[in-house]
């Protein structure tokens, strides 16, 4: 019991929390509810730990090929590269939608048109998931996936190097 309260102290302070407010009153009206509401939440417990000086936490692993055995029918490459923590919020410059168009196309010279040709893949896609270990305040995770052919699942090593090849 103790160890949960001392938990509780030094976690559950408005230090570590945040509020969303909506409603159909004016601004200073809202302010007031959580003036009224929250002016006694205590802010002595311990500081929110910032996790992004402790570096990226895939630095000296990377790169690392894994291979699975799937359940369920299909191959599958992931290529996956860590990226600056909460990029996918920075809207105004669209970085991350910009590199998923250019992976994902499917027109004529795109990466797919020559894995499609040669007969190595037949679909693929690219992004930062959301939340979770995809996207989170360490880092960002944008994984390339694409789905094999069983030819490019033999020659995986080739659709490796045209994807970076494509990607230079």
């Amino acid at each position: 019991r103790e160890s949960l309260r001392e938990h509780w102290r030094k976690h559950y302070h408005a230090g570590r929390m945040s509020i969303c407010l909506l409603g159909e009153q004016d601004l200073d009206t809202l302010q007031s509810f959580v003036a009224e509401l929250f002016s006694e939440m205590r802010n002595d417990g311990e500081a929110k730990t910032d996790y992004v000086v402790a570096g990226s936490p895939y630095a000296g692993q990377l790169p690392l090929m894994v291979n699975t055995t799937q359940v369920r029918e299909g191959k599958q490459l992931d290529l996956v590269f860590t990226v600056p923590a909460g990029i996918k919020r920075r809207y105004r410059k669209k970085s991350v939608e910009y590199v998923e168009e250019l992976i994902g196309h499917e027109g004529t010279g795109s990466l797919l048109a020559t894995l499609k040709l040669k007969g190595l893949a037949d679909r693929i896609s690219a992004g930062v998931g959301s939340g979770g270990l995809a996207d989170n305040s360490v880092c960002s995770l944008f994984t390339a996936t694409v789905r094999l052919t069983d030819e490019g699942f033999e020659r995986v090593d080739e659709v490796i190097g045209l994807f970076f090849q494509y990607a230079e």
